[in-house]
């Protein structure tokens, strides 16, 4: 086999005659070639395969050598001759296994019956039923995608093979071929018994079913989704999950002389993400020392991520604007040769991973204290919730990334009144597969104002996104003075990480709420004093069956400003005037039980 590989293409550089970029430094009278060799291998024998002698080559098939197998394969297909079928097919129906379980002698004669024409019902037949999952999987992709192809799928029950592999190629199968009824009840039968969520082909196989002929089974499973969504009430608050007593922080220590860089803040976002959901990063770097660093004096950053088997490392060299003493920075991109981009991870496993960022582990910047350089964060990427929905979203993605921009509205109205999950569900598989740079969209009058009515009802950033892009709703313009104010909830203390902050009179205020809690939460902001009457209002509410629907937000004239229920993981924008009275505004969750704990103070002076 030939590699031939060439590294990326710099920004300012062309492409030469051999697609290799041109530079006056590369060496054009020097080359290497390198063997790859077992030093303890047997003596090697060579082999002499010839299109004359056919009886070489189908001896050849059976070689423990794949080189051999794929030539000899090769060579009967260029030969053209079909007077070795019945022997190829004999090798097919051979049920002999190999020490690792498959035929490979069977899957090479299918191909070649394939390459030749000579494929026959019968043989595909005896294929599908062959102990070995990789010939099974072979006969699927020989076939072609017809009625006969799905019939056949149906026979031998391929949708519920042992083996995934075979699942998977029965499904793309099918995502290629005429559904006929039969073919319709027994993938939604499959997908609604799977339980392979895990698995990292899976889903998107069920997704290309359902995506298939104009989405016309993703239509349906979407159906099937509301039909089935949860109905039951929002449960009570689990308190024995919360670490209700207070945090101690550790006395902040005596300021340095000098510079003394720290990270004081690993952020991600989404910050509860699940497995094939990408991460990004920002690192807040805070000089704590009594001197700047100045200007022009790179900030290097080693990050790691690390765990379940998988270890990436990136490098920030991009920062270089300076940090006085005293003041925090936020760095979010990466640096790789002559190419930049986002400090982003992901994964496609569940599980725990610690995200980890060193400052100046080269020492560049001469520092007062070098101790206090390193900072990890433990990250989790949950497994989604089922199958059904996880195949869903991963179609509703697809679909989003060539559907016209009515077709996506009309899924967003379908969800309008379903549980919060499956909305959000749904969101966030058109925010991710819509193309941002689509331009121009065109809306109906009544669409606009539909989109215009969720941005008020129970918006959430994605959305947000969304309904820009569509031209729905204006981009936010933050003038001079506005004043953004981002809140975190505490993941298992009931608080807010923010218990207070300060805005002018009549100024324009952006409270961006991300909960990364694992129960949802809101934020209202009340008239000065009214914390208690409107907490107690919000507990009432448990008893009210559509408190949910109202995200448990009081029907009081005590009440300014409010959020929706934002879910774990989700993020919510709130934009306001501040009052033009002078006082102390609280602000509370008015989830039942919540308020007494969760809360701080808003002041306008």
């Amino acid at each position: 086999s030939y590699i031939i590989q060439h590294n990326p293409v710099p920004k300012g550089f062309d492409n030469g005659s051999g697609n290799a970029y041109q530079t006056d430094l590369r060496d054009f009278t020097h080359g290497r070639i390198y063997r790859v060799g077992y030093k303890y291998a047997p003596t090697y024998i060579p082999k002499s395969l010839s299109s004359y002698d056919v009886n070489g080559l189908l001896n050849a098939l059976r070689s423990d050598n794949l080189f051999w197998r794929m030539h000899a394969q090769r060579m009967l297909v260029e030969r053209g001759n079909k007077d070795v079928a019945s022997y190829l097919q004999g090798m097919v129906a051979d049920k002999s296994l190999d020490e690792i379980g498959i035929n490979a002698p069977g899957i090479h004669a299918l191909w070649t019956l394939q390459g030749l024409g000579a494929l026959d019902n019968n043989t595909l037949e005896v294929a599908l039923a062959h102990p070995s999952a990789a010939l099974r999987k072979n006969a699927i992709q020989a076939m072609s995608t017809d009625a006969n192809a799905v019939s056949l799928l149906l026979k031998y029950n391929l949708l519920n093979d042992a083996d995934p592999l075979v699942v998977m190629n029965a499904l793309l199968l099918l995502s290629k071929s005429p559904i006929n009824d039969d073919a319709e009840k027994a993938f939604f039968e499959r997908l609604h018994n799977a339980s392979e969520v895990e698995d990292r082909w899976l889903p998107d196989a069920f997704a290309c079913v359902l995506t298939a002929n104009g989405g016309k089974l993703m239509k349906k499973h979407l159906a099937y989704q509301l039909q089935h969504q949860s109905t039951s009430k929002t449960p009570a608050m689990d308190h024995s999950m919360h670490q209700m007593n207070n945090t101690t922080s550790p006395e902040p220590k005596k300021q340095v002389e000098g510079i003394d860089l720290i990270v004081s803040e690993i952020k991600i976002d989404p910050s509860s993400p699940a497995v094939r959901e990408r991460i990004n990063v920002t690192v807040n770097v805070k000089n704590q020392g009594s001197s700047d660093l100045a200007a022009d004096k790179f900030v290097p950053l080693d990050i790691r991520f690390e765990g379940m088997g998988l270890k990436f490392d990136q490098v920030s060299r991009n920062f270089k604007e300076g940090i006085k003493a005293g003041e925090t920075v936020s760095i979010t991109k990466n640096i790789n040769g002559p190419w930049v981009g986002n400090i982003s991870f992901g994964t496609d496993i569940v599980g725990d991973y610690r995200l980890s960022v060193a400052i100046d582990k080269s020492n560049e910047i001469k520092e007062a204290n070098k101790n206090n350089n390193y900072a990890e964060k433990k990250i989790s990427f949950a497994r989604p919730p089922d199958m059904n929905a996880f195949a869903l979203e991963r179609a509703l993605r697809s679909f989003a990334s060539v559907a016209p921009v009515d077709s996506l509205v009309a899924v967003l109205k379908n969800v309008n009144n379903a549980n919060l999950v499956l909305k959000n569900s749904v969101v966030k598989a058109l925010s991710e597969g819509w193309n941002y740079q689509m331009k121009n969209v065109v809306l109906k009058a009544t669409d606009k104002s539909f989109l215009q009515s969720l941005q008020t009802a129970n918006s959430n950033d994605r959305l947000q996104r969304l309904l820009v892009a569509w031209g729905a709703i204006a981009a936010p313009k933050p003038t001079g003075d506005l004043k953004i104010i981002r809140i975190k909830t505490i993941r298992e203390a009931m608080k807010y990480d923010l218990k207070e902050f300060t805005v002018s009179p009549g100024q324009p205020v952006q409270i961006i709420l991300e909960n990364t809690d694992a129960m949802q939460h809101n934020l209202v902001i009340t008239k000065p004093g009214m914390r208690e009457k409107v907490g107690k209002a919000g507990d009432a509410m448990m008893k009210d069956e559509k408190g949910a629907e109202k995200n448990y937000v009081p029907s009081l004239p005590e009440v300014l400003y409010s959020t929706p229920l934002v879910s774990p993981g989700q993020s919510f924008t709130l934009t306001f005037k501040a009052p033009a009275k002078v006082g102390d505004y609280p602000y509370v969750c008015t989830f039942p039980g919540h308020w007494t704990l969760m809360n701080g103070m808003m002041h306008v002076k």
